[in-house]
């Protein structure tokens, strides 16, 4: 009889297990937004992370490492209609202290289901500002122009008494003034895609 009783145990498991297999995912079209800079002082401090629930569920939501370790609890035991579902995290561990860079996922429980999905979509924490490096810089009939080295990809700024001139792309920024170039204050700034800043650098014409 326990022979018999292990073998149905058995069978009904491979068959849950093929069922859920065949089964659409309850958990599908993640969006999250990639980078996260939880102490930049920007618009990417947190970041926003949401699925689509195929049905009504009964969540528990944690962030976890690279590794799969837990880091923090975004939702618990939450009951939770279908449809899409957001979260947003600052980047910080359970104790409130901001984690280490690196790649982080979500690990959602889902109570009614009987399952565990760890979503595939990563957000990077990212706190090192870019490195920039001036290569030439000319004032000409085409204006100023500025080209410029950064060790990531990161977008170009030109300041002047404190305010954006100019955006650069792919190495260069150009800027038309509206009167002679200035001989001073005029700095170059990047930013990367977690909106760190680099020091800004002067620009010697």
């Amino acid at each position: 009889m326990l022979a018999v009783a292990l073998l149905v145990g058995s069978a009904a498991a491979f068959t849950r297990t093929e069922r859920l297999k065949l089964a659409p995912s309850p958990v599908a079209k993640p969006k999250f937004e990639r980078h996260l800079s939880p102490a930049c002082g920007c618009s990417h401090a947190s970041a926003s992370m949401s699925i689509l629930l195929r049905r009504p569920e009964r969540l528990d939501v944690s962030v976890v490492d690279s590794d799969g370790a837990h880091v923090t609890t975004l939702a618990q035991a939450r009951d939770q209609n279908a449809g899409r579902v957001e979260f947003t995290w600052d980047g910080r561990d359970d104790s409130g202290q901001l984690v280490p860079d690196g790649l982080y996922r979500l690990k959602v429980r889902l109570e009614h289901d009987r399952r565990t999905i760890l979503v595939p979509k990563t957000v990077l924490v990212d706190t090192i500002a870019p490195r920039l490096r001036i290569m030439e810089a000319v004032a000409g009939v085409d204006g100023v122009q500025v080209r410029y080295r950064t060790n990531e990809t990161a977008r170009a700024v030109l300041v002047l008494g404190g305010k954006r001139v100019a955006r650069g792309s792919k190495g260069q920024v150009t800027w038309q003034p509206p009167g002679p170039p200035p001989t001073e204050g005029l700095t170059l700034v990047a930013v990367d895609r977690a909106g760190n800043r680099a020091e800004p650098v002067p620009v010697t014409l």
